[in-house]
């Protein structure tokens, strides 16, 4: 698929080439800078969600954070532009493949598994100190690089769309993927940085166990009710001191799931060392960069992170909570609204249940938009 008239025209400093991927967050295309000479991907945001002035707004907000956040787990955005009806955004290319196509090509290793769960963590921290939320973490938006460091792509972009989409469906895709939503983004609930957290654990029990903590056999609809009133399976076949980190993470209670990615690294690092021994990260072949105190502290730790309590969940409910984009039939009337997914002003708790440094108080339609412009 060649780029269409418009993108070229949006774009003139750039060579623009085919498509090299699509889905509900958009097209992209490949191109490189006419005079730097730089690879990059172009992604063209889809206009049918984007064609009002609110969504359009929100957009060039959180474009302006995306491109603020300096991350070397983070896929860096080089542009925005927006253009009549073209919003687009100019990214660095990597060509590495994605986390999917490895885990189902060659495979991964457990020591594997758990580095590219701290590099994932370490840019989903770095966005949630920025006041960013991704909202839509799975293994086809962790990309490699050539030199296979991990980079976590697409922040930000599933909470726009879905303000002009209902969360289910998107030009047939998944907005909020199902397979890896937390309870509380499938009900609709306020949202904090513990909803990446819980699709980062999603995540990490794939890659560690080959399976996803439910079925997922039986459609959209009835992975997310699972996702909201059902226990996740216990991980099988991995260490003790990572599956009990790896369980945590999925917990449906917020005040028993890890509240912050630095907290779930650090843990997830002490794990690693107990089950692997030390050494297991530069063995793994896959660059971690830029580690915070607290999870160095955890990989060179001598003891593995405590085991979470026995209790089991209870389900994520509010009064009246629906299935976002749901039939009535499924979840009963009514969807959540335009910034409905997304905690206005921090979420419950303190200390670690409250995900250590705070999370940045927001209004309803710029929680996840970042700091002054949104």
């Amino acid at each position: 698929m060649s780029a269409p008239a418009e993108l070229v025209a949006a774009l003139p400093q750039y060579e623009i080439g085919a498509s090299i991927g699509e889905g509900g967050m958009g097209v992209v295309f490949a191109g490189v800078h006419r005079t730097l000479g730089r690879s990059v991907a172009i992604k063209q945001l889809p206009w049918d969600v984007l064609n009002h002035a609110a969504s359009s707004e929100l957009f060039d907000r959180e474009a302006r954070v995306l491109a603020s956040l300096d991350h070397p787990h983070i896929v860096p955005v080089y542009d925005y532009v927006r253009t009549g009806r073209e919003h687009l955004l100019v990214m660095e290319r990597l060509d590495g493949g994605t986390v999917h196509s490895r885990f189902h090509g060659g495979g991964v290793s457990g020591e594997q598994a758990c580095a590219i769960g701290l590099a994932m963590l370490a840019g989903l921290h770095a966005a949630h100190r920025a006041g960013v939320l991704h909202l839509d973490v799975k293994p086809r938006n962790l990309l490699f690089s050539t030199q296979d460091v991990v980079k976590v792509a697409d922040f930000g972009i599933a909470r726009v769309i879905s303000e002009g989409a209902t969360l289910v469906t998107h030009g047939g895709e998944i907005l909020g993927t199902p397979a890896y939503i937390a309870p509380e983004q499938a009900m609709g609930n306020a949202l904090s940085p513990a909803a990446d957290v819980y699709a980062a654990g999603t995540v990490l029990y794939e890659l560690l166990s080959g399976q996803l903590p439910f079925d997922n056999t039986r459609g959209a609809i009835s992975m997310m009710r699972q996702h909201m009133f059902t226990d996740p399976r216990p991980i099988a076949g991995v260490p003790a001191p990572i599956a009990g980190v790896v369980m945590r993470s999925l917990a449906r209670e917020l005040d028993a799931r890890y509240r912050s990615a630095e907290s779930f690294a650090a843990d997830l690092a002490a794990g690693a060392t107990a089950a692997y021994g030390p050494g297991w990260l530069e063995r793994s072949g896959v660059p971690v960069l830029h580690l915070t105190p607290r999870v160095i502290a955890g990989l060179n730790s001598a003891t593995a992170p405590a085991p979470p309590g026995e209790a089991r969940t209870r389900p994520v409910a509010r009064p009246g909570a629906t299935l976002v984009g749901a039939p009535a039939e499924v979840g009963g009337p009514g969807q959540a609204g335009p910034g409905a997914g997304v905690a206005g002003a921090g979420w419950p708790g303190g200390g670690e249940a409250a995900g250590g440094s705070g999370w940045p108080g927001r209004g309803p339609t710029e929680a996840a938009g970042g700091r002054g412009v949104g």
